[in-house]
């Protein structure tokens, strides 16, 4: 009988002998100081201490799945910190695979707001201002095997996990403990007008950190466990403002979060890191260092109350065999919902090259190439393992862009060729693309209109047709501070109109061949000396023909103006054929009008490539070529108008300047780029223009100087700051053998405008 009590008494006390402490972790909320609670996890594992359990609300979430998914806290810390991630964070997508012949030429636009004329005008507002795709298509590759190796179940992961989002539909937090992981830190991550939210279950969800930014209940409740570390990085909120919408709405949606550890023993951990701003990603590096820092501080004080330890030896064996479990990415069937499949079949199709699978990279390029079209507005990324297979089934559910997008930008300088810009484009998406745009740009300088329509066909090998009509002025007599700045010409107004048709197809996917034909007809009003009177009257010379011509462009460039890495090649042969009308104005040598026919050839060259990069500096080169047998117009000034034009510094597309026409030339120039942060770069660059025979004023007749003879010297130093919606730019700038050898501008916005007839 006293041995059946031993057995017995054993069993009751089996489970206290046994008991093993089990230690949670919770990470709130806040944005970019978010990356604090990697330093923390990073003290954490040095000193041995266990985590058991961990939840997270919105960054807490991200940071604390990537740890539950067996990743260290240094490869989260690399992740972190590296340029793709920053990307994703400021939704921009990774360059290298959008397709360039999509881009469309390049304008002023600074801004868009997208719209449809059927919809009310709440409807009409932006529920973002960054982009999602990146961050769901990134959050797939991080989450999709961990996902599939715990069968869905967040219990299942290296280490149990729970993260909320808010149900703004039921006004009350939204847990998740199984499912797509991606998804569920996506919703958590979803703050409100940075991130648009996601639907799930017939919900809205949206950041956790709106009704719970410190899940500590749901760890006590979901895991009770013995000791809870806590690591806060939030901050409070300021009360709403008369004049911040986004503070209004955040506080009509969110609720009071609770920022204390419930019915257990723990401790919380507050890094230091008020001064790191909602969105300041660039600082990750800084947060994490003040998270490991202040989790020290307070390393003493948790092993004190720590019975159990885990070895490192035991934690890479954790994560050795739940890595293990993980199938590789690699993808047999994709499923898209959102367009019509032909608008995808030739992307995707490149990608299996029949193959029955394809592997991530491929799939990362396809899947990028989707967002060169502007008529996608968003698309979210489900992957699913197929357990008999092997390989993961991927369903794309795709938002078209609403239909109308209207665009407004410009130039606002110290110079008066301030210029406005406004744009509009209707998009449809079916079968076949059709896009309609056009644009006007305003101001003393310049001002342009231009239509145009363009036809995508998705085949195996795409194809669009472009038309478009476009009427300009240039006014670089008023656009002059005094009439004695540019001397060479004082006055002088060029107009155009003209109609181009093109066919384009890609090659390969940052290429793209064209070929066309402009019908135009340009007019330029001038006198031929600077001593003209009020009573005088201009010359007018027009040339009106057509002229076809053949492209071929490659372009890795990452910005529309001021890039700082990749190249561009153009190489374009042209043919021009019209007729030349001058009517001679009073300071003309002759009295009649001249008709004479016009015809040549021409070939240009150029070529950019920022090819090397060392920390934060940064070189590249442009090499520029034109050749071509263009005859002389009637006289000096109608020659040099229509002459070829060297223009690599952006400020010479505002300045006529007689000294950079010529018909033949070669140019080489190299340009160096410091970047004392991301966004403030100083770039120095010079060149040398070489012409092979100068244009030279025989008593206002054209002719040809010596081969060879001349050669200029010209550059620029440049301050530029790249905002979220365009450039600020401080240039000093050197022109050799012009009136006016130095020019110093400040300018805000892209000094871009609608092609010319004939460039």
């Amino acid at each position: 009988m006293p041995q059946v009590y031993r057995i017995l008494t054993l069993f009751l006390f089996l489970p206290l002998l046994t008991y093993g402490q089990k230690v949670g972790v919770v990470l709130s909320g806040g944005g970019a100081s978010g990356a604090a609670h990697i330093g923390v996890l990073k003290a954490l594992e040095e000193n041995n201490i266990p985590i058991d359990y961990i939840t997270g609300t919105s960054i807490g979430a991200l940071v604390g799945a990537l740890y539950a998914s067996g990743k260290t806290p240094s490869e989260i810390e690399a992740l972190f910190i590296s340029d793709e991630f920053i990307e994703w964070s400021n939704g921009v997508p990774l360059e290298k695979y959008l397709f360039f012949y999509k881009e469309e030429d390049p304008t002023a636009e600074i801004v868009n707001i997208d719209f449809n004329l059927d919809t009310l005008f709440e409807t009409n507002l932006p529920i973002s201002f960054v982009s999602s795709v990146p961050i769901d298509f990134g959050l797939m590759k991080l989450f999709a095997s961990p996902s599939a190796a715990a069968k869905y179940n967040f219990d299942s992961l290296m280490i149990p996990f729970r993260c909320i989002a808010a149900d703004i539909t039921n006004g009350k937090e939204y847990p998740f403990y199984n499912g797509d992981l991606a998804t569920a830190v996506r919703a958590s991550m979803a703050y409100p007008f940075y991130l648009s939210p996601i639907k799930y279950n017939d919900k809205i969800l949206f950041d956790g950190g709106l009704y719970n930014n410190f899940p500590s209940d749901i760890m006590y409740h979901d895991f009770m466990p013995d000791y809870v570390i806590g690591s806060n990085v939030s901050r409070k909120d300021a009360s709403p403002s008369e004049d911040n919408l986004v503070s209004q709405i955040k506080s009509m949606l969110s609720k009071e979060s609770n920022y204390s550890i419930e019915c257990a023993e723990g401790i919380i951990i507050e890094p230091e890191v008020n001064e790191i701003t909602l969105l300041d990603f660039d600082q990750n590096y800084n947060a994490i260092q003040e998270g490991y820092k202040s989790a020290l501080k307070s390393i003493d004080s948790i092993k004190a109350n720590i019975k159990d330890f885990r070895t490192k030896a035991y934690l890479e064996k954790m994560r050795e065999d739940f890595n293990n479990k993980q199938n590789l990415l690699r993808f047999r069937h994709v499923s898209i919902t959102g367009i019509e499949e032909q608008q995808t079949n030739y992307i995707f199709s490149r990608a299996l090259k029949n193959k029955s699978f394809f592997e991530f990279d491929k799939l990362e390029q396809s899947y990028m190439r989707l967002l060169s079209d502007r008529g996608i507005k968003s698309i979210y990324p489900i992957a699913k393992l197929d357990s008999a297979s092997g390989y993961y089934n991927l369903e794309l559910k795709i938002k078209k862009e609403k239909s109308f997008q209207a665009e407004f930008g410009g130039i606002i300088s110290t110079r008066p060729i301030n210029t406005g810009y406004v744009g509009l484009r209707y998009t449809r998406m079916r079968k076949n693309n059709l896009i309609v745009s056009g644009n006007t740009y305003f101001g003393k300088l310049h001002s342009s209109a231009k239509l145009g329509g363009r036809l995508e066909f998705p085949n195996k090998l795409p194809i669009y047709t472009e038309l478009s009509y476009t009427a300009s002025k240039w006014d670089f007599f008023n656009s002059s501070t005094t009439i004695l700045e540019d001397v060479n010409p004082s006055y002088l107004i060029n107009h155009e109109n003209f109609i181009d048709f093109k066919v384009g197809t890609p090659v390969r996917f940052k290429g793209k061949f064209e070929l066309g034909s402009t019908f135009f007809e340009l007019e330029n009003e001038y006198y031929q000396d600077n001593s003209f009177l009020r009573t005088d009257t201009a010359d007018i010379n027009r040339f009106r023909g057509f002229s076809p011509y053949l492209e071929y462009t490659r372009s890795t460039l990452d910005q529309k103006q001021f890039a700082k890495e990749g190249s561009k090649l153009e190489l374009k042969a042209r043919w021009v054929y019209g007729d030349e009308k001058n009517i001679p104005g009073s300071t003309s040598l002759e009295s009649e009008k001249v008709i004479s026919r016009r015809e040549w050839f021409e070939v240009r060259f150029r070529y950019q490539n920022y090819f090397f990069k060392k920390s934060k500096f940064k070189l590249g080169g442009q090499l520029e070529f034109i050749s071509t047998n263009q005859p002389f117009f009637n006289n000096y000034t109608a020659t040099v108008l229509l002459a070829p034009s060297f223009q690599p510094i952006p400020e010479m597309a505002t300045l006529f300047q007689y000294r950079y026409r010529t018909h033949s030339y070669g140019a080489v120039g190299l340009k160096s780029i410091y970047s004392f942060t991301k966004r403030l770069d100083l770039r120095v660059e010079a060149y040398v223009f070489q012409p092979f025979q100068e244009i030279i004023n025989n008593n206002k007749s054209a002719g040809y100087g010596e081969e060879l003879s001349i050669r200029d010297f010209l550059g620029t130093a440049t301050a530029v700051y790249t905002t979220r919606i365009g450039p600020i730019a401080a240039s000093f700038n050197y022109y050799d053998n012009t009136v006016n050898q130095y020019k110093f501008l400040i300018h805000f916005g892209y000094i871009l405008f609608n092609k010319k007839a004939l460039e």
